[in-house]
């Protein structure tokens, strides 16, 4: 994600705060960079989103305990379900390159399609067919544990963007769209230079494309700071998500060589966000994510996510 603009976070953080942040945990680069070079099944799970975390860990603050349960079964997801991740006629029936695109370039608007030009500015180079970017989510548990700070129309509006943003990564990730991943996330995300290199990353099913829990959680100010690395020193929210196996993620380089990193049946995903509504011509509103923290690593982000009850 490149955008530095700041405005109010209606859905993420309460009224004050200026900054957007992402906590995940999902892969670790150095599992990656150690397997990369060969094919066939890996068990250590690469970062695909970066982790911002720093040294010292303050406590979990004692007072952020659930209290309110939204619905168990998501009717955001339901809601969603067939529709597209992206804006209404940004789409085409194939995916289909955008002539001389350039990530980060430009060109004069006469060269272009409207609908060319607004995934250029997205730093796409191909405007996407819309059976890729069209949502098909799995059932997912979704819980407000935030002691009243968003509603839980708020937090179903932030699941529906959520889904979004899933299958226009996964659409990403399959077509080597570095640049535009790195407009969906914060720089340093550790699977944008496998992406800008040639090499795609793709699921081999629902399971690991879309969370099968969210939960929306109560961060306090000093544990905000903490996770986003000083971007948001206000109290705020967060969101719990899990993915849960059997799936597998197979990073395949430009040169062909494939690794496979499974997720066991019974295993999970664990993922921490703070995020910003955004809004973008060729996407709609979108999610805008500034911090990746891997609760593996990070005492303050496993306490939050055990404190959850994920």
């Amino acid at each position: 994600m490149t955008s530095s603009a700041t405005p109010s976070l209606p859905q993420t953080v309460p009224a004050g705060s200026t900054a957007r942040s992402r906590c995940s945990i999902v892969l670790a680069l150095a599992a990656l960079l150690a397997a990369c070079g060969g094919t066939g099944a890996n068990t250590g799970l690469p970062t695909g989103r970066p982790s911002s975390s720093p040294a010292v860990a303050p406590s979990l603050n004692s007072t952020t305990s659930p209290t309110a349960i939204a619905t168990a079964t998501g009717s955001a997801t339901v809601r969603i379900n067939g529709s597209l991740a992206v804006a209404a006629g940004y789409c085409e029936p194939v995916d289909t390159p955008i002539p001389g695109a350039v990530p980060g370039g430009s060109l004069p608007p006469h060269d272009l399609t409207v609908v060319e030009e607004a995934w250029l500015q997205v730093q796409a180079t191909l405007v996407p067919a819309c059976s890729e970017v069209t949502n098909h989510p799995l059932p997912v548990e979704i819980k407000n544990l935030t002691n009243g700070l968003i509603t839980d129309a708020e937090l179903a509006g932030w699941v529906d963007l959520d889904i979004n943003n899933q299958t226009i990564e996964e659409w990403a990730s399959r077509h080597a769209q570095g640049p535009f991943r790195q407009f969906l996330y914060p720089p340093g995300n550790q699977a944008i230079a496998f992406l800008e290199d040639g090499g795609t990353i793709a699921s081999s099913n629902s399971a690991c494309e879309y969370p099968r829990k969210i939960y929306a959680v109560a961060v306090d100010a000093a544990n905000m700071a903490h996770i986003t690395g000083g971007r948001v020193t206000t109290a705020g929210v967060g969101y719990a998500q899990a993915w849960a196996g059997p799936c597998t993620y197979r990073w395949k380089s430009a040169d062909g060589q494939a690794t496979d990193y499974p997720i066991a049946a019974g295993q999970e995903l664990l993922e921490l966000d703070v995020t910003q509504t955004e809004d973008a011509t060729a996407l709609g509103p979108y999610l805008g994510f500034i911090a990746s923290v891997d609760p593996r690593a990070d005492q303050v982000t496993g306490n939050i996510l055990l404190a959850s009850g994920i």
